[in-house]
């Protein structure tokens, strides 16, 4: 993750590490991936806010997302990549490799593979995602 959205990130994380209560900041990211359309960033709220990290200092950071709200939070991520992919809508997206890998993490590994090589399939679809990272 590099460039605004890493800023972005960095700022949503702080701005929750601020509530000491676990719950109340898991209920504010879930209530915020509830109310946006995006993608991206809420799978990076689930992804990397719902697991503990290490900080630069080795302190354990505190997780922002637990229990049910991270269960529903996964469920609506999981939801919004297969409308994406249905609408056609995921094979432009700038971060495609990381959505495929959380597809993968989130639901049946078959889902991402079939996806994958139904747009390799078609020429046009072989051409698109010329983004996409191979290492």
């Amino acid at each position: 993750m590099v460039g605004i959205d890493r800023v972005c990130w960095l700022l949503i994380r702080r701005l929750l590490e601020r509530e000491v209560d676990q719950v109340e900041r898991s209920k504010y990211l879930r209530s915020a991936i509830e109310a946006t359309d995006g993608l991206y960033l809420p799978l990076i709220g689930v992804f990397y806010g719902g697991e503990p990290e290490k900080d630069k200092d080795s302190r354990a950071r505190p997780p922002l997302l637990v229990g049910e709200d991270l269960r529903v939070a996964r469920q609506l991520l999981l939801a919004r990549i297969r409308d994406a992919a249905m609408k056609n809508d995921l094979s432009a997206h700038p971060e495609l490799p990381f959505i495929l890998y959380r597809w993968h993490d989130l639901g049946p590994e078959s889902e991402p593979r079939g996806w994958v090589e139904n747009l390799i399939s078609k020429k046009e679809g072989l051409l698109r995602p010329s983004h996409i990272k191979t290492s």
